[in-house]
């Protein structure tokens, strides 16, 4: 698919404009992209199988008035599929073959490559306005001078996809991050381990949180009568201490975006995930109400 569903901008120098930015593009996604929402949630379309037929979106990061970047966002999963530099040339990960004519860089589009480039694990990911801002310029002269090497590339699309696709698939991570962009001096330093589990196992996640809806599937884990957690095979560990998810309402407040790999289940009990969250909801206010 050659061009976007909607294209979204952001001035990362306003850091005032940061959350009201991750809101807009998950509204975005219903509107323009196929997304369904669900109480808080977002729905994603289902995922396309072959990379070359996934709609995919822009997002402008600017500088000022004078870096920039497009990034290319697959609609279906979030994933930057690559970027394009102010001159115009785009750029792509290696083993890509989506954006016709891009460079290819030296590294894919997966956390451990990026991370391996760059000599820096994402657990080590420093994040802060003035990290965003950063990558931002330089992806922007690489593009325009050639300079800079892959090891700093690697570093500036891995602040970018943590502070924009990953903001916009948590909304753990998205209301931290917006905290700290609104005034240049704060950091969030490093992602909470329990953060970078949440990023290690969006699909996991994605995947149980539609299961336990909709079909019924165990979430919570056992607990046994001295109170210990039992193992269960169904149970994915990442659900477990320290990702600090451990049942639907957890999920959900921690999700902003849910990858879409069970959409046929998903539309066949429509009537059930409304009818359960909007039970959800009302439990929710009830408890208010209770302690107030």
């Amino acid at each position: 698919m050659e061009n976007p569903v909607f294209t979204a901008e952001l001035d990362v120098s306003e850091g005032s404009s940061y959350g009201g930015f991750i809101s807009g593009v998950r509204n975005q996604l219903v509107l323009h992209a196929g997304a369904t929402r669900h109480l808080e949630l977002v729905l994603l379309r289902r995922q396309e199988e072959d990379p070359r037929n996934a709609p995919w979106f822009g997002v402008r990061l600017r500088c000022g008035s004078g870096n920039s970047a497009l990034l290319r966002v697959r609609a279906d999963n979030l994933y930057i599929s690559g970027y394009q530099s102010p001159e115009g040339r785009w750029w792509e990960f290696r083993g890509g073959s989506v954006i016709y004519t891009a460079t290819q860089l030296a590294f894919t589009d997966n956390y451990e490559s990026m991370g391996k480039t760059a000599k820096l694990p994402l657990e080590k990911v420093t994040l802060s306005k003035t990290e965003l801002e950063a990558a931002v310029r330089q992806l922007a002269a690489v593009g325009a001078n050639a300079a800079g090497s892959q090891k700093d590339t690697a570093k500036s699309v891995m602040v970018i996809a943590v502070m924009v696709c990953e903001a916009i698939r948590f909304r753990s991570i998205g209301g931290a991050l917006a905290h700290i962009m609104c005034n240049a001096e704060r950091r969030l330093g490093q992602l909470p381990a329990h953060m970078v589990e949440q990023v290690k196992n969006w699909g996991s996640l994605s995947e149980y949180w539609l299961g336990a809806v909709l079909s019924g599937q165990t979430f919570l884990p056992l607990v046994g009568a001295d109170g210990s957690q039992l193992q269960c095979e169904h149970v994915p560990q990442h659900l477990l201490a320290p990702a600090k998810i451990d049942c639907q309402d957890h999920a959900m407040m921690a999700l902003g975006v849910v990858l879409n790999r069970m959409r046929p289940l998903q539309d066949k009990h429509k009537q059930e995930l409304d009818k359960h969250w909007c039970a959800v909801r009302a439990q929710a206010r009830k408890l208010d109400r209770e302690r107030s």
